[in-house]
């Protein structure tokens, strides 16, 4: 069994050293519930213009059974000051960017206390932009998600933009997040709706919730293993469901069958 999982840097990317992502301990799980090998590829989603074309090629190489889609409300709600200062310092904006991109990667800064109280001071004052709009991100996630549906054999699902951290400082720009989040919301869940597939969507503010405070590696924003432990569950029900609709049979029910047959 194959899965696609086009999921965040949170999958794609390496961010502790001890411990398992949340797809590496759902693929455990699920290879002991079904009894068969449970292969998960990870593909990290990026809604630029190209990430369609990008999910097309993928599915063409891996021929999955299913195909995971989730969606990060960073996407369209973080304000990074690297974009800002690009846009706003002329021919100087692409080298001081791309410097702030560079700091906010590496460990040494990005993941240094001092730096993220240097950024949220900057955030406040000078701002940022996101990486995307809203109407970027519904346009170019549902262009890929159609392509997925089309896909022979393969069953779809999308994980919505849960919102489960707050990117702002005020909370009037709260609220302007939330409307926008709630916009992705309700543009995704309309599609999932009539492309008949399942989506897992938040209509409720959630930003913050106590389980998941403290969840992060050093540079504030990626979950640690704890992190990956606590949402693990999650995805293996919604890759299980998934599994089963494609006609995958559990393990127990799998025995029960053929101990019925050799009994007839």
């Amino acid at each position: 069994m194959k899965i696609l999982l086009l999921g965040t840097s949170n999958d794609a990317k390496t961010w502790f050293d001890k411990g398992k992502k949340r797809h590496e301990i759902a693929a455990e799980r699920l290879t002991e519930y079904f009894g068969q090998p449970v292969e998960i590829v990870v593909k990290m989603s990026w809604p630029t213009d190209k990430f369609p074309r990008l999910v097309e090629k993928w599915i063409e190489e891996t021929q999955p059974d299913v195909i995971h889609f989730s969606m990060a409300a960073f996407w369209f709600q973080f304000r990074s000051v690297p974009l800002r200062l690009q846009r706003v310092l002329g021919r100087f904006g692409p080298t001081v960017g791309t410097a702030g991109f560079k700091m906010a990667d590496s460990k040494r800064w990005g993941h240094n206390r001092a730096f993220r109280g240097v950024r949220q001071l900057m955030q406040r004052t000078v701002g940022g932009d996101t990486h995307f709009t809203t109407d970027e991100v519904i346009e170019r996630m549902g262009e890929a998600v159609r392509i997925a549906c089309r896909s022979e054999g393969a069953v779809v699902f999308l994980k919505g933009a849960h919102g489960k951290k707050k990117y702002s400082f005020t909370k009037r720009d709260a609220r302007l997040d939330e409307r926008k989040r709630l916009k992705v919301d309700l543009a995704m869940r309309k599609l999932c709706e009539q492309m008949h597939i399942s989506y897992d969507g938040r209509t409720e503010f959630s930003y913050d919730l106590p389980q998941f405070k403290g969840n992060t590696v050093g540079d504030g924003l990626h979950g640690n293993a704890e992190r990956h432990v606590m949402e693990a569950e999650a995805m293996f029900e919604q890759l299980r469901e998934c599994l089963e609709s494609a006609g995958f049979e559990p393990k127990q029910r799998s025995a029960a069958a053929t101990a019925g047959t050799t009994a007839v």
